[in-house]
Order: C-alpha cells, then structure tokens, then sequence
C-alpha cells in the first residue's frame, strides 16, 4: 500500500498490510522488501538474496511478512515481525504474535511482541533515527488510525472510528485521535460503553468533523456509567447542520437512562446548531468547554435535564466549570437561541461559567408545573451578558424553583444586541418562588429593569438581595420597566429583603433604583444606596 512521500511517512494500512515508505536514502542503503499496491508477494525465510534499494528512489517497505503471504502488524498478526533494519544489513524478524512498541538506535529498530500495534513513520535521511508516533489498536488504547483513519479532512473515517470505539467498549479502552481532521457521520451509540473515553491530541489539534446534516455525534440511550471525552475538537465545515447534538442523553423523563460519574473536558465546539444536552445525569462534570460559530437559529449550547410530566427527578450533582458559550456564528452575529438550559433538574453547580450574545436567554432555568421543582442551583462567578431580543438570564414555568444561589456573577446588557423589546438582566417569572439568594452580583446596562422579580403563587419570594451594584438599566425607557429593581408579588405575601445595594444611572433614563406594584406590601428594605431614588406603589415594610 503506497503513502505520500514526506520526511517523516505515516503508516498506510489496506485490509491486514501496513506499510511505511522510506525517503531517499542521502547515506548507506538498507535492504528490505519492495511492494506496491499492485503486486503480490509470497512469504520469505531469507532476506539476503533480496535486492539493496537505491539511494536514490523512494520505496514502500512492509513491516511484517508471512509464510504464505504479506501480512501486517496487528492484534492477531502471526509470522514474522521485523526486529532490526539497520544501514546495509539484512533485515532481522523473530516469531510473533502482535505487537505493542518500538524502539530505536541510530541504526535499529526493535518491535516488542507484545500486544497490538502497527507503525507509524521512519526516517533513514538521518542516521535511521525512529521518528514519528505510534499507532496503538489494542489496550490500552485504541488509535483511530489503526483502524483505518485517514485524518485529513477529506477522507471518510465514520467507519475507522466506529471500529475503534466498538473495540474499546467491552473493555472501557481509550479511543486515541491523533493530530489532524477526521471525517464522520456521526451516530455513535455509547449505550453499552461503561468506561470508555474518547481523546483527541488537543482541542486544537485534532477535530472531528462531522457530516451529516442532522445526527448525533455521540449518543445513549440507557444509563451507562464511566463515559469520558477530552482534548478534542468539534466542526462542519464540509456540510451545514441543521440539528443532532454533540453528546445527547437521549432518554425519556421516565426511563431511568442516567448518564453516571462521566466527564466532558476541553472540548472546543463549533459549527453546530446545539452542543451537550444531558437529560439525566448523576456526578457528571463539564469543565473548560467552549462553544462558537454556532448554525441554525433556535439551537441550545449545554442543555440540563428536561421537560417533564410527573415528579420525578431528571438528575444530581452536574458540575460546570470554565465554560464560555458565545453565540455568535462565524460572521459574529448572534445564532444560537439559548446559552445553558436546565429544565426539572436538582443539583447544579457553575463556577467562573456563562454565555454572551445569544438571540434568546443566556441562562433559562425552567420548573414546568405538575413536574419535577427544579432545586438547588448555585451559581459563582456566571457571566450572562448581550441578548438579542430575552432577558440575560430567566427563571421561569408555572412549577416550583427552590434553593437557588446567585453569588459575583454578572447580568449585563439584555437587549443590547436588539433593535425592540424591554429585556431585564435577571428576571424571575415563576409560579413559586423558594430559598433564593442573590448576593454581590452586578446588573448593568439592560434595555429594562435590571432585577424583575414576580410570582403568582401565596408562598411568597422570600429572596434575600444584598451587597448587588446597579447601574444604567432601562435605557430602553418602557414606563413599568425601567428600574434597578422591581418587585411583583400577591398581597399579603412575603418579598424579598433587600439591603446593602448601591444603584447609579437608572435616573438618565427616567426610572428609579427600585420600584414595586400596588400588591407587593411586604418587603424589607433597608440600608441600600438608591442614587437614582424609589418609586414604591405602596410602602413596604422596613
């Protein structure tokens, strides 16, 4: 099987033969066996009477041989596997099974028969010195490229990676892409793959591209546990997408199809309508993940839980940290619809994580009524920033949100992006209300008011809002919404106690630094900085 020449030459590899090809030789000659794609060439036991290949031509050597026939190095492989290839010697070979390394001298090269393995380059223009990688195609890792990987953006690899990833499934193996662009459609079924991972040379290394115009890349249906991808990139350039997701959970409310203990770690995500959606989760952490030049225009970056119908719980414990979702597409126009969704889910945690310029929500927190209360989210360090037409970030549905925490995170800027619509940095629009905090946080330049809090339910919000700086919100001057803070609660129901804030600007725009309606009696409002002054419909209680 012929390569391309070049100064260090990758394995090629065609059914059971894998080859290398030598450069031409600038010192000493090497003797070794010469192929090509069209000949057939009968197993040897002596090397000496083979021809010495010129120092001036380019040649194809195999690397393993057999009594009967060529064959290649691989799990498997039986017959001769190359020990040594040294300046103007014979070829040495022993008895092997497979192998799993090399090594080299100045003038050697050694194969371990050990467990699987094919090679990968070799440059005899330097004093025969090894260059090049390794590819591996047994454990503890599975190299895309023995499998048949091209990587070069123009091949199709879907079948490659498949292979490698079934043969790492059984025995929780790593699934190794090296540096280069490697082709797919996608649709891969990690259901059955408790431990597996899925690991590129670098984020910027290595990107699969995948295309299809609307599958999964990976996906599962029922709980699995172990599962870890990392180090790589996402893109489609060579086709348009117009849906699928990066990694789905792809399971009903009901069917218990939890993602368990897994990880998803430096991946850079591109090109596509929508990123992570974990439906069901439980200790899953999603670190350093970045999201851009996103397609399509009703797409989500990381979605968390789902919608559901009954009590019952979509997951706990899902950890992010250093995630930055822009939404914008390649012309830096904003794309994607919505930022980071969670939706009838318990036990979220984001530190030094957000979105910015979105169409939509940077953050929606959804509790959809006579399903699961969406509880115990906490937030430190969220950037939610630049809508096009949404609040930054909205909490939302008829259901029950609990025990939420907002701690230095920033809402700035809804509605920026837009040309209409009044849109607020934080607004809580939801039919109970419980257990929220919102401390030392900074809502800025918003087309409306900066902090909207309304509910309809008796139970009240009892939302303690302290040490937050407000400044130059509802410049978009819509009469109603145009404060720092506004406060909507039924009468007789306890609101949020407000103290210790400092608002500046609102007055530019004709609002005040915080307003409430005609319902909203029993707030606590005490030691703030108002600059801009109160506009209270009724007096709260102080």
């Amino acid at each position: 099987a012929a390569v391309n020449s070049a100064t260090d030459f990758p394995i090629s590899s065609a059914a059971n033969v894998h080859s290398f090809q030598m450069p031409t030789l600038t010192t000493g000659v090497t003797r070794g066996l010469l192929t090509s794609a069209a000949q057939t060439i009968p197993g040897v036991k002596t090397f000496s009477s083979l021809p010495i290949l010129s120092t001036t031509t380019a040649h194809t050597v195999l690397v393993g041989e057999a009594a009967s026939a060529i064959v290649g190095v691989g799990p498997g492989t039986t017959g001769q596997c190359l020990i040594s290839n040294g300046v103007s010697l014979d070829p040495s070979f022993q008895s092997c099974a497979s192998v799993l390394s090399v090594s080299a001298s100045n003038s050697s090269l050694t194969i371990s028969p050990t467990t699987g393995a094919v090679l990968a380059s070799l440059n005899l223009a330097n004093a025969n010195t090894w260059t090049g990688g390794q590819y591996f195609k047994g454990s503890p890792w599975y190299d895309v490229k023995a499998y048949g990987a091209i990587g070069n953006g123009v091949a199709d690899d879907t079948t490659a990676i498949g292979s490698a990833i079934t043969a790492a499934c059984s025995v929780s193996g790593m699934v190794w892409f090296p540096s280069g662009t490697y082709n797919t459609t996608g649709n891969y079924n990690l259901t059955s793959c408790n431990g597996i991972q899925i690991v590129g040379a670098g984020a910027r290394s290595i990107f699969i591209q995948i295309t299809h115009a609307s599958a999964d890349l990976f996906f599962t249906t029922n709980t699995v546990e172990g599962i870890e991808l990392r180090d790589f990139g996402v893109k489609s350039g060579t086709v348009l997408r117009t849906g699928g997701w990066v990694f789905h959970v792809n399971t009903a409310y009901s069917g218990n199809g939890y993602l368990r203990r897994s990880k998803f770690t430096d991946l850079d995500i591109r090109d596509q309508v929508n990123g992570l959606w974990i439906a069901q989760y439980e200790f899953v952490a999603v670190d350093r993940i970045i999201g851009m030049n996103w397609v399509g225009t009703n797409g989500i970056g990381i979605k968390i839980g789902q919608t559901t119908a009954s009590d019952i719980n979509q997951g706990s414990e899902i950890y992010v940290r250093g995630v930055s979702i822009w939404g914008i597409n390649a012309a830096s126009t904003p794309t994607l619809q919505y930022g980071i969704w969670t939706e009838d889910t318990d036990a979220s945690y984001f530190v030094n994580s957000g979105c910015t310029a979105t169409i939509s929500n940077c953050l929606r927190m959804v509790a959809n009524a006579g399903g699961h209360p969406s509880s115990n989210h906490f937030f430190n360090g969220g950037l939610f920033d630049a809508t096009v037409a949404g609040h930054s970030a909205y909490i939302t549905g008829g259901g029950k949100h609990q025990n939420y925490h907002f701690n230095s995170s920033i809402f700035w800027s809804a509605g920026q992006l837009g040309t209409s619509g009044t849109w607020n940095g934080l607004r809580i629009d939801a039919g109970t209300i419980g257990r929220m905090t919102i401390n030392g946080s900074s809502f800025s330049g918003s087309s409306g008011s900066g902090l909207y809090i309304s509910t309809t339910s008796a139970a009240g919000a009892l939302i303690p809002i302290s040490g937050n700086f407000f400044q130059d919100n509802g410049w978009r001057q819509t009469a109603g919404d145009r404060f720092g803070i506004y406060v909507n609660i039924p009468v007789n129901t306890s609101g949020p106690i407000i103290t210790g804030n400092v608002e500046v600007g609102g007055s530019n725009y004709g609002g005040y630094s915080i307003s409430n309606s005609a319902t909203s009696l029993y707030m606590v409002v005490t030691g703030n900085r108002w600059v801009s002054g109160t506009n209270y419909a009724v007096t709260p209680a102080v």
